[in-house]
């Protein structure tokens, strides 16, 4: 049994306070966060009767029956619509909201453009550009190619995917290009979509060339080859409409290392793209300086479902994405509608503090190796940053932190505790189910001693209260898709002490692991294996244990 005065309870004759206090801070929050959907959270208001603590862990499953009071209490999060997605502080792209997918959902015009038509869209496209506005700029190659009979399957090797995309390039024809512009904070569409028809003679392709008959049946092959767009006028239209190399522009495709080698052998006015890969990249990064190749998230599983072997093309993926398709497949401007949408409906599955996404800016798939990025080493403490809590920014950081629950992830904590006075700095490393840091951050708490006073003036430190106090908001205990980490089983006693107000709950082991087990269930304890991690940071002590959490190695508190 837990002494009743272990715990905080609230008085009858003070709930009607606590009530109005409530209320009071959730009509603040709402004001800090405008625009952000109402959002149910049940606070728990622990109530717990000494009789029912043996049962406390099957409270979190029937609060009402076990004497505990809910005070529905509504917190935001930071709306998606006003979030940047940055690369070191690089502003990107917003992230879009529900209501903007009725505005990229709605349908597109297609618009054909042959040698006659390139004026206009010339026009258009720098009348657009010429607005200064950062925009998302999609596109899709239509192309004839001859398969290297080399060609054996995928190959294994950026080196080896480059060299087969060099063999088919330079013998290769660009047919069709095409485009579409959006927003990049509305999402909406600019103007329509352009079909950019390239001058193509079928005949002079080989007899064998299968990829004619595939054209042929998508496309009009002889008005390609009368009335299409000689290469240079298309290359000259590129290089004068203000796309290329343009900061603000942020360009999407999928399968990129196809699009973008025959956009720049187009550009460059070259017979064959550059022998060595490295070079390749170098010219695809100056031409497209921010981009997105969404095959590469495709094949990793990253806010769509992870494509199988022989079932990864741009269909399937807007099969998997339910996306609805405006023209024909296998159409460069009816592919570039269907790309766009499956960008933004993988934004809005892109969780905002983690944002998977933007961590392959630029990553080609094939030609470079995603796996670089994709590896556990993701919770690494050169990307990370430092935020202090005390008593000045806890609200601010408090609602930050509660944004990112419900969480299916890891919370790594590591405390740093002085004996002489019971003050603690409490360092928070927040990560989801892949091993992204929430935010790229870590949150250092400094919070006093019991025997301090609460103040401490703007740089006050916080109370144990209040550290409670988040913990419960976020919902971050009691929940069994959060598992907690740490280096030492001290911290979970400073912690159970916080939410308890137990002084000294290791002295009753037992009772100890019992309260432990009721709020932070899912327990593993990490030993330090690094030396030079002895007297470092909390900070760097918490990411240190994420990342070895991550890679294995991992032992239950339980049995710690």
């Amino acid at each position: 049994m837990v002494p009743q005065d272990k715990l905080h309870p609230i008085s009858p004759g003070a709930e009607k306070e606590k009530l109005s206090q409530i209320k009071n801070e959730e009509e603040s929050l709402m004001d800090a966060i405008p625009g952000q959907p109402e959002q149910s959270v049940d606070l728990k208001v622990k109530i717990v009767p000494e009789e029912t603590m043996d049962d406390f862990t099957a409270a979190s499953g029937s609060l009402s029956s076990h004497g505990m009071m809910l005070v529905p209490c509504r917190l935001g999060g930071v709306p998606q619509s006003e979030l940047v997605y940055e690369v070191h502080g690089e502003p990107i792209f917003l992230a879009p909201n529900l209501a903007a997918s009725a505005i990229w959902n709605a349908p597109v015009q297609i618009k054909p453009v042959w040698s006659d038509e390139l004026k206009a869209a010339t026009n258009q496209i720098e009348k657009i550009v010429k607005e200064g506005s950062k925009m998302t700029a999609f596109i899709d190659t239509e192309f004839c190619r001859l398969l290297p009979s080399s060609w054996t399957g995928e190959p294994n090797s950026p080196d080896g995917h480059y060299l087969q995309t060099r063999e088919t390039v330079n013998g290769g024809n660009l047919v069709q290009f095409g485009i579409l512009l959006t927003d990049s904070s509305s999402q909406q569409v600019l103007g329509d979509a352009l079909e950019f028809n390239l001058k193509f003679d079928a005949s002079t392709r080989p007899a064998n060339d299968r990829t004619v008959e595939f054209l042929r049946s998508h496309l009009n092959l002889d008005d390609h080859a009368i009335r299409g767009i000689e290469v240079h006028n298309f290359a000259s239209f590129l290089m004068c409409s203000g796309l290329m190399s343009n900061a603000n522009v942020t360009w999407v495709t999928f399968q990129a290392y196809n699009d973008y080698g025959y956009v720049v052998k187009c550009l460059e006015g070259t017979e064959a793209l550059p022998e060595d890969r490295e070079d390749f990249l170098s010219l695809a990064a100056a031409y497209f300086p921010n981009s997105y190749d969404l095959k590469v998230f495709h094949r990793l599983g990253i806010c769509c479902t992870q494509a199988s072997k022989g079932n990864d093309s741009l269909d399937d993926l807007a099969t998997g994405l339910s996306v609805q398709r405006d023209g024909e497949s296998h159409t460069a401007g009816s592919d570039a509608v269907v790309t766009m949408r499956c960008f933004y409906q993988m934004m809005l599955r892109d969780p905002p503090a983690f944002r998977p996404i933007r961590r392959y800016k630029n990553m080609l798939h094939g030609v470079m190796n995603p796996e670089l990025s994709a590896s556990y080493v993701r919770a690494s403490d050169s990307h990370s940053r430092t935020v202090h809590v005390w008593c000045a920014n806890f609200p601010d950081q408090m609602k930050v932190i509660c944004s990112l629950f419900p969480l299916v992830g890891v919370i790594a904590v590591e405390a740093t505790l002085q004996e002489s006075d019971g003050s603690a700095e409490m360092a928070v490393a927040i990560s989801d189910g892949w091993g992204w840091l929430a935010y790229d951050k870590v949150w250092v708490f400094h919070l006093h001693g019991q025997k301090e006073n609460a103040g401490g003036g703007a740089q006050g430190k916080m109370s144990r209260v209040m550290l409670a106090e988040l913990l419960t908001r976020a919902q971050a205990i009691m929940s069994e898709s959060v598992r907690w980490v740490s280096s030492s089983s001290r911290t979970f006693v400073y912690l159970v002490d916080a939410v308890t107000a137990a002084p000294a709950p290791a002295e009753d082991e037992m009772m100890f692991k019992k309260l432990r087990k009721a709020f932070f269930g899912n327990v593993a304890i990490q030993p330090p294996a690094e030396p030079e991690l002895v007297g470092a940071s909390s900070e760097r002590r918490a990411v240190a244990t994420l990342r070895r959490f991550l890679q294995g190695g991992r032992e239950d508190a339980d049995k710690a």
